[in-house]
């Protein structure tokens, strides 16, 4: 399909928010290459409604069925890691629940991603994958990788961009740039 139809059938504008340009040459490669491109995420409102009503009980039947039935909040470091994250960013109003509904949304994004990767794996076991994430995601101590590898043993590699406020360390990733 053309870009247009992309933007337009993945809703692009409306799911993901990031500017487009980011991307776009990584889409455009996998397009000429033909590699397939597969969204991971999970509905940006169940992610939403989470994180403002500090739980699921708010989400939709129909946006529960979405929902992994596994969800580990219990990484070592995770919760803690979540709640320094936002307090970083100011969180008055809008109906928040405080950082436990930023966590659990944080955590059904990252069991969601983790499941979609390994069920891709599982149902093509002689391809490897290339996933596209924040860092925070990515990590390889408590991020998407432990998630994956509950599901499905598979050997993965993390590279990560170093930041102002990141220490490399082989536990967040085995390659820094």
């Amino acid at each position: 399909m053309d870009e247009k139809a992309f933007l337009k059938r993945s809703r692009y504008f409306q799911v993901w928010k990031y500017d487009y340009r980011y991307y776009k040459k990584i889409i455009d490669f996998a397009k000429k290459h033909e590699i397939p491109l597969i969204g991971l995420n999970i509905e940006r409102e169940v992610v939403s409604s989470i994180n403002r009503n500090g739980s699921t009980d708010m989400l939709s039947e129909e946006q529960k069925k979405l929902l992994p039935r596994e969800r580990d909040l219990s990484l070592p470091g995770y919760s803690g890691r979540l709640k320094a994250v936002y307090n970083l960013h100011a969180h008055g109003g809008g109906g928040r629940k405080g950082a436990g509904g930023f966590i659990q949304a944080q955590g059904v994004w990252d069991e969601v991603m983790a499941k979609n990767i390994a069920d891709y794996l599982s149902s093509n076991p002689h391809k490897k994958i290339v996933v596209i994430a924040g860092s925070e995601h990515a990590r390889k101590d408590n991020g998407i990788p432990p998630r994956v590898m509950r599901r499905l043993n598979v050997p993965q590699t993390v590279v990560m961009t170093i930041d102002d406020n990141r220490v490399p360390s082989h536990n967040l990733a085995d390659f820094f740039f």
